[in-house]
């Protein structure tokens, strides 16, 4: 059975600066633009083995190490990101235990101290990683010194906080990142309108979905292919129904070991985890590289779980969502995540309480161009008003008819083709005439010859 959702916009979105309405487009949000701090978030924990766990600290301090020989090159010049951190660098297998042997006794000690216990959290080793990290930075700022003009340059502090940025980005070896477009089960809540309608001066979108809860897009990036003549990639786009999906507000975010989530990583670099410098395998290179299918059963399926999870707090917006993301990158530029939506699927709008009237005529216009353009005879308008006697908001249907104005439209249209097909005929008739005199003079042309 179809289905109705709503999608609260601001005028600057809907109109003025991005021109949703007029470009049909469902924009997807990254999740930390998102108004909910827990959106996005993973609940990471790490339990291995001490081959998994060694070449983790290894990974650690030849990352540091790297960028801090980066550093000594280019100091202040260029400002330090996460970008520059090489995660995904091979580590040459003779120089691991080289860079282990890099920790102190100490943070050796504590090191297996550490991996003894069963599982640890993403806070634990974030504390195990920033002891080393400080460790090794005493050590090269002694060693340094000259270079060191001031502890609080930002390159410095990049370098100081090291380890949590190197959390952050080894996330990369799990899952893509994702966006969500946000739905409403409901359009009531004056709350919903306060926050996504600015202030209730914003417009309610009215879409349909088809019997599975889909909308149509036109063009969803699906791949990309090598162009020989520009000699770069150009990507390659399709139409798809993408589903709605209903949030899940009960706050449980399933746990997810990151041992056991660096199957989509490339073979070399997850060996690089796996596998030990003396090639002793870790109990968790099976269940992750020999047994695929079943492991990306279990990854994928905690992935689209926690997509859809959000904290009690948030109920009040009954939200349903769409959610893209690519299996092969792990971040999808802005430009292509604005999807264009099949028009057909807009059945009407609803305007805010707030709605300045310029904005609806301009509403109201853009909607009669577009049904015009996609042969849509029917649309429907509504204004949002609050109801007194039930103390909630409502909405009434306004009478804007724009099936007059789309037959007036489309009798100019008839008109047009017609004077169009007379002087089509005309010029037909015209054009015949010539070809009928040139055969005639073909023809006497060959009789003139013959004689």
């Amino acid at each position: 059975m179809k289905k109705r959702f709503y999608r609260i916009r601001n005028l600057d979105s809907l109109l003025d600066k991005y021109k949703e309405l007029e470009n049909q487009e469902i924009f997807f949000q990254s999740t930390e633009k998102l108004n909910d701090p827990m959106e996005g978030f993973m609940d990471f924990i790490f339990k291995g083995d001490e081959v998994v766990w060694k070449n983790l600290i290894i990974h650690f301090i030849f990352c540091f190490s790297k960028v801090n020989l980066i550093y000594k090159v280019i100091g202040e010049k260029v400002r330090l990101d996460n970008k520059i951190i090489p995660i995904f660098e091979l580590i040459d297998v003779d120089k691991k235990q080289f860079f282990f042997n890099l920790l102190s006794d100490i943070n050796k000690n504590k090191f297996y101290e550490f991996i003894n216990k069963d599982s640890i959290s993403r806070n634990e080793l974030e504390s195990f990683l920033k002891t080393i990290n400080h460790s090794f930075f005493a050590d090269f700022v002694s060693s340094e010194s000259k270079i060191f003009k001031s502890d609080n340059s930002q390159n410095i502090q990049f370098l100081l906080n090291f380890y949590s940025h190197y959390l952050e980005v080894i996330e990369q070896f799990t899952y893509p990142k994702y966006y969500v477009a946000s739905f409403l089960e409901e359009h009531y809540n004056s709350s919903v309108w306060g926050h996504y309608g600015q202030g209730h001066s914003g417009v309610c979108l009215i879409f349909e979905t088809n019997n599975k809860e889909e909308i149509p897009f036109l063009n969803v990036i699906c791949g990309s292919i090598y162009n020989s003549n520009s000699k770069e990639f150009e990507n390659l786009y399709s139409d798809q129904k993408l589903k709605l999906r209903k949030v899940n507000y009960c706050g449980d975010f399933e746990e997810i070991n990151f041992f056991e989530s660096l199957g989509r990583i490339s073979e070399p670099l997850a060996n690089s985890f796996y596998v030990d410098e003396n090639k002793n395998k870790s109990i968790l290179f099976d269940k992750v590289l020999n047994n695929q299918e079943e492991w990306e059963k279990s990854f994928w399926d905690k992935y689209e779980n926690n997509k859809l999870i959000k904290t009690k707090d948030w109920a009040y917006e009954k939200e349903y969502r769409i959610v893209f993301n690519r299996l092969i990158d792990y971040e999808i530029e802005e430009k292509y995540r604005k999807l264009k939506y099949d028009f057909s699927c807009l059945k009407g709008v609803i305007f805010g309480i707030k709605t300045p009237q310029i904005k609806k005529d301009e509403i109201i216009r853009i909607i009669k161009n577009k049904c015009y353009q996609n042969n849509i005879l029917d649309f429907e308008f509504y204004q949002a008003y609050f109801c007194k006697e039930e103390n909630t908001i409502k909405n009434r249907r306004l009478a804007i008819d724009i099936k007059k104005e789309l037959l007036e439209r489309y009798l100019e249209d008839k008109i047009n083709l017609k004077v169009e097909l007379i002087c089509f005929n005309a010029k037909k008739e015209n054009l015949n005439n010539k070809i009928n005199e040139i055969d005639k003079i073909i023809e006497r042309l060959k009789d003139e010859r013959i004689k």
